[in-house]
């Protein structure tokens, strides 16, 4: 049997709705993955992602933030980062998770993940962060970036756009094409989200602390966030257990990118090292 696919929305803290996609195994769920994207896209470019992890016997969340996709907000719009932490643990206190529960983030989502860890709140078996948005690989000059935190305080809703194209994310456009809800995405951010995703940044930077194991990856010729400021991270991090993937020659999207296989295969292995999942086999 393939796995089942199911789709609704969650009512946040705050009264929003944020859509979501679940994937269920055809066997006992053997554990929960919740996947929290990157800027400006949605849950629609992890299908394959879901799918592959479903099929190893996890049921596998992947889920809107609040002014992406499907959800309810303003564009790609925070009054403050809380409201993102807010998002994450709405999903992981409504899914029925089967133990043990892993968070999986990637750019702005791994961020995210790394956030949670930070946070001491309850925490999961483990965390992966893909490719996370701890700097940026071109970040902007000083003086736009004071432009910035002025019109912060003035008009945070200001949009500007990422500069981010489909070559910088991934060697398969083939792939990128194909995924659902193409029209869904954003190539914008706003003036307070990119202030407050900065200022978690940098204070992710300055405490490197996780609550539960964490797997860090990155790939080499990523030109959206810095691979040496994830090793820096990595280097200084305090966890339980940690460790550290980059893979040759591969961009921002790790997933969509031209190994995804072998990214995920190494995922799947992380977690049953790692977070107790010695009995998911990829391939079912």
């Amino acid at each position: 049997m393939e796995p089942s696919l199911v789709t609704g929305t969650i009512r946040t803290q705050a009264g929003g709705q944020l859509f979501f996609r679940r994937w269920i195994p055809d066997c006992q769920s053997k554990g929960t993955i919740v996947i929290a994207h990157g800027l400006g896209e949605h849950s629609g470019r992890y299908v394959h992602v879901g799918d592959f992890f479903a099929r190893a016997g996890l049921a596998a969340v992947a889920f809107d933030l609040r002014g992406h996709g499907s959800s309810d907000g303003k564009p790609v719009f925070i009054n403050c980062y809380q409201d993102y932490l807010d998002d994450l643990e709405s999903v992981i206190a409504h899914v029925e998770s089967s133990e043990p529960l892993i968070l999986f983030g990637h750019s702005l989502g791994g961020q995210l993940v790394l956030a949670y860890a930070q946070s001491g709140k309850s925490p999961p078996a483990g965390y992966i962060a893909a490719s996370p948005w701890l700097s940026l690989s071109r970040p902007p000059a000083i003086w736009l970036e004071g432009i910035a935190r002025m019109l912060n305080l003035v008009y945070p809703a200001w949009r500007f756009p990422t500069g981010i194209g489909s070559d910088d994310t991934s060697r398969d456009r083939a792939l990128l094409d194909s995924l659902p809800d193409l029209d869904k995405g954003h190539q914008f951010i706003t003036v307070r989200t990119y202030i407050e995703v900065i200022k978690m940044s940098r204070q992710l930077m300055a405490r490197p602390f996780a609550n539960a194991p964490v797997l860090l990856t990155h790939g080499e010729s990523d030109s959206v966030t810095s691979i040496d400021t994830t090793r820096a991270y990595f280097e200084n991090l305090m966890a339980p257990s940690k460790a550290f993937i980059s893979y040759p020659e591969a961009r921002h999207e790790l997933h969509n990118d031209l190994v995804r296989d072998t990214v995920l295969k190494d995922y799947l292995e992380w977690m049953r090292a790692r977070c107790g999942l010695r009995n998911a086999d990829y391939g079912m």
